[in-house]
């Protein structure tokens, strides 16, 4: 926009400098032309001629010498229609120049404004689409958590033939785990850090036997919830930022 500004204040600076230049011109040969015509309108020579017979006093006008165009005597006429149809032709072109750059610059805005109104849509939309995801993995984790607590409570109690127990909430501690899986992005490293200890406490959960220390799956649990926060945290840093 700035260049274009530029060169049309370029272009209105060189036309008036044409026009102060054919004006200039235009004016010295009318000028020229009127003081030749002020010298040759001067009094006709007169001359005498004597005769033996008689005395003839005969008026000899010096013809008149041919001008070139520009010394007419209609040249300042001329060099008014001149001027005039140069200033409207040029005032003309200006305003061509000028409408083109005002259409221009109303597309330019109008091509930014969608540029703006689109970035604007799609940062909204990933900020929504970010924040459903952070709440998705939340509550699967959440649940995930709280099934591997009621797991940990019937098979280290004191309760007989829990097996048949222990299958409802195996089964899902499965299905939470499968839809974390599903979740994340284990080429990300903070999203892997979180994946990694859900699959090393289910791995536990599997092979567990009565007796063991329920300490193994309680440290497990803490390193998903560490790990679940800092996934968290970045992920709401980068939805202020958008915001």
């Amino acid at each position: 926009y700035l260049k274009t500004k530029k060169t049309r204040k370029y272009n209105i600076k060189t036309m008036k400098k044409i026009i102060l230049i054919i004006s200039l011109f235009l004016f010295l040969c009318s000028f020229k032309n009127n003081a030749k015509d002020s010298i040759q309108n001067k009094s006709p020579v007169q001359e005498l001629s004597i005769k033996l017979d008689t005395l003839k006093v005969e008026n000899i006008k010096v013809p008149e010498k041919q001008t070139v165009w520009y010394e007419s005597n209609n040249m300042p006429w001329i060099v008014s229609l001149i001027i005039a149809l140069s200033t409207i032709g040029i005032n003309i072109y200006l305003a061509r120049i000028n409408q083109k750059t005002a259409i221009q610059n109303i597309k330019n805005q109008i091509d930014s404004s969608k540029s703006i109104a689109l970035t604007q849509f799609r940062s909204t939309l990933n900020t929504k689409n970010r924040q459903e995801w952070i709440n998705d993995v939340r509550h699967c984790t959440s649940d995930f958590l709280a099934q591997t607590a009621l797991f940990s409570v019937i098979i280290f109690g004191d309760e007989p033939d829990t097996h048949k127990l222990l299958i409802p909430y195996f089964e899902k501690i499965y299905y939470y785990k499968n839809k974390i899986a599903m979740l994340l992005n284990t080429e990300k490293s903070e999203q892997n850090n979180l994946l990694k200890p859900i699959n090393e406490l289910v791995l536990i959960i599997a092979n567990i036997k009565e007796g063991q220390d329920p300490e193994i799956i309680r440290s497990k649990e803490a390193e998903i919830i560490n790990a679940s926060r800092v996934l968290f945290d970045k992920h709401w840093q980068k939805i202020k930022i958008v915001e």
